[in-house]
């Protein structure tokens, strides 16, 4: 699970697992009780100007969850 690793945006999950539905993947492991937050953060893009973004960010107390979602074969694949 990417989210394990460290923050990361819809576009990093969307690039890394092909998937549309980011944030419908957040809200099931949501449901399936990992605790998952939403952070905003700004930057800029390639023209100057300033852009807000979220990442997802896993807490680690989450973590041992996680893993046994992971052992589950709907996440292992």
């Amino acid at each position: 699970m990417l989210l394990m690793k460290g923050p990361q945006s819809v576009r990093d999950l969307f690039n890394r697992v092909c998937a549309n539905g980011v944030p419908q993947l957040i809200a099931s492991l949501r449901a399936k009780g990992l605790q998952i937050d939403t952070v905003e953060r700004k930057t800029h893009d390639k023209d100057g100007r300033l852009v807000t973004y979220c990442v997802y960010v896993l807490h680690r107390k989450s973590h041992r969850l996680a893993f046994r979602l992971l052992a589950d074969s709907e996440y292992a694949g």
